[in-house]
Order: structure tokens, then sequence, then C-alpha cells
């Protein structure tokens, strides 16, 4: 155990950020959101080492838990704090290894963990929340209990199953959220090989597709999905090169219609514009329109562990017109999804 558990008392592990523009450092306005609060991860506490490059987030209001994962398959049980509806702490009640169905931590090449979504965290029966987990490198969608043990590998949606239709193990399985309609929603990182490069493309476990087209799909991916309450999706989208370029982080609302996806741009950060982004992967709706965003910092000294707390200024905000080039379908069993 990395972190306290038990009847231990939680551990404070964060320090306020402040998350604006360097020409607007007082503005809390972004796009179609607003900025309700920004912390950084501290890399200890004491003698405890804090887990770090979170990939991966998940809310659970049943428990009131934010379950956190990471790319060294850590699991992190975390109580955000607020002022007003302002975000101003993070304690860390729990950290856990994920492990297979015996109980043993998953190995080097298994354990990179991307995607995460919740089953049953919002059914007012506490306790019973399972972590649905998407892996990178090898291509595993699996449920895992609270604890970080396995209870079993799912199936993926064809045509993810196979790691050899990735362009690297680096680059496979990213992004994951659950719908009420469609089950499990993933994205990978880059554009399957014979699949076309214009569009990273969003598999559904009921068959659907999507395809989000990108300006250059060697540079863009969906790193981050969760689901709103009315079905919609939303999207953390990373553009990213070289480390003297820009780097890029785009918030949008995805509108799964049946004429196909509508993509309505919330917010652009880039650090071209003076935005402090950092390597933004993780996303998780809350309650009440807002949600939360997490880095990975790649165990860099150079970057921070970032959460941001956003709310939506408006219930149907995002600007459909700016990001018609988004907007495409796949048709499936005579269905156009």
């Amino acid at each position: 155990m990395l972190a306290p558990r038990g009847d231990a008392a939680p551990l404070e592990i964060s320090e306020p950020f402040h998350f604006a523009r360097r020409e607007a450092p007082g503005d809390s306005r972004a796009g179609s959101l607003d900025i309700r609060g920004a912390l950084a991860l501290r890399n200890e506490v004491g003698t405890t080492p804090i887990p770090r490059e979170i990939s991966g987030l998940a809310w659970s209001g049943d428990d009131r838990i934010l379950y956190a994962i990471t790319d060294d398959g850590q699991l992190m049980h975390l109580r955000p704090r607020f002022d007003h509806g302002q975000l101003t702490a993070l304690d860390l009640l729990a950290a856990h290894r994920l492990t297979d169905t015996a109980g043993v931590a998953l190995g080097q090449g298994a354990s990179d963990a991307e995607g995460l979504a919740l089953l049953a965290g919002e059914d007012g029966h506490p306790g019973n929340s399972r972590l649905l987990i998407s892996f990178e490198g090898r291509p595993v969608l699996a449920e895992h209990r609270p604890d970080g043990r396995r209870l079993r590998v799912r199936a993926l949606p064809s045509p993810l199953a196979d790691a050899r239709r990735y362009t690297g193990t680096n680059l496979g399985l990213e992004a994951l959220a659950w719908h009420p309609v469609h089950g499990a929603i993933l994205a990978p990182e880059r554009p399957l090989r014979g699949g076309g490069s214009s569009a990273v493309t969003l598999y559904a476990d009921d068959g659907a597709r999507w395809r989000y087209l990108v300006d250059v799909a060697a540079e863009q991916s969906i790193t981050g999905l969760d689901s709103l309450p009315d079905g919609s999706l939303l999207a953390l989208e990373r553009r990213y090169t070289r480390p003297w370029l820009p780097l890029v982080i785009t918030l949008s609302r995805l509108h799964l219609a049946a004429d196909g996806l509508q993509v309505g741009r919330l917010a652009r950060f880039s650090s071209a514009d003076g935005w402090p982004v950092d390597n933004f992967e993780a996303i998780a709706y809350h309650r009440d329109g807002c949600f939360f965003i997490a880095s990975d910092d790649n165990a860099s000294r150079w970057q921070r562990a970032l959460v941001v707390y956003l709310s939506l200024r408006e219930p149907d905000a995002g600007d459909q017109r700016s990001s018609r080039r988004g907007i495409s379908s796949t048709r499936l069993h005579g269905r156009v999804r």
C-alpha cells in the first residue's frame, strides 16, 4: 500500500493551482465553461509517495469517492472538498494496486490503465460500485472491485481486440465511458490500421461507431470520455507533437444523434495562448453540470499532476456551428449511428 486505508486518517495531497491565462489571470471563464477551482497534486506527503500519471477518473455519487487510475496500475480513492461550489482540496483515502482475479498485482505490460468508467455508482446503494477499466499495450477491458481486484474480462467491440490493428503499443485504448444505451464506448489513441486516418473512431458495445474528425490524426486524440445525464458525452481531446510546439486541450460535448456525431466545442486551452495546460487525459462528470479533468504528469520533474473543476455555463452549452468538422457517421446493421 502506498497510502492510508481502513481507519487511517485521509491525507491532503493537493495545493492550490492558478489555472488561468497569463494575460487574464483573474478570468474564470473559458469558452462555454466556468473554472471553479484547480489543484496540483503533491508528489509525496511526509514519507508517503503519492501515485502519479493519472490517466482516468470516475465519480461515485453513492460513495462520494472520486476514483483515479494511473499508468502504472494504481487505483486511488479521492475525496474532493468544496467551499461555495469551488474545489479547494483533495484527500487521499486509499490507494490500491490493480490485480488479477487471484489478487496478484498486474505485471509490466498488463498494468497500463488508461480509461475508467463506473458501474452502479449512482444507483442509490453505496458500496456496490464496480470499476470498468481499459488497458493500453495489450488491449483489455475489465471489471475491477474498488479494492483493485479484477472480477472479469469483458469482450471488446470488434476490431479493438486485435492488437495488430493498433499503430503502436503506446497508442492503444485511451478513452472509455459507460453509456446507458450503448454500454461501453471506447476510443483508441490513434486510428486503427486499415480504418482510414482522417478520424478518431468511437466504438460501442452494441456495435455502434462514430467518427470524430480531426485535422491531423497523428497529432490529435481523444484522451478522456464520460457520459452526461442526458446521454451526451463529455470529450477531452489533446493535440501535441513536440515539446517546443503548443499543447492544445479541447473540451467538447458529443451528441450521439441519429444522423451521426454532433460535436459542440466547449473550451480550448492552448499553451500558445498562455494557458498553463499539462497532459490532460482524464475526465469525470460530478453533478449539477460540473466535472473534473486531470493530467498525467508522466512522472516528470518538469510537469504537474493537475485536477481542474469546471462547470457548463448553460445546460446546452457548446458551439455546434464551430465544430461541424466533427460530424460524421457509420451505417451499421441498417441504421445510421
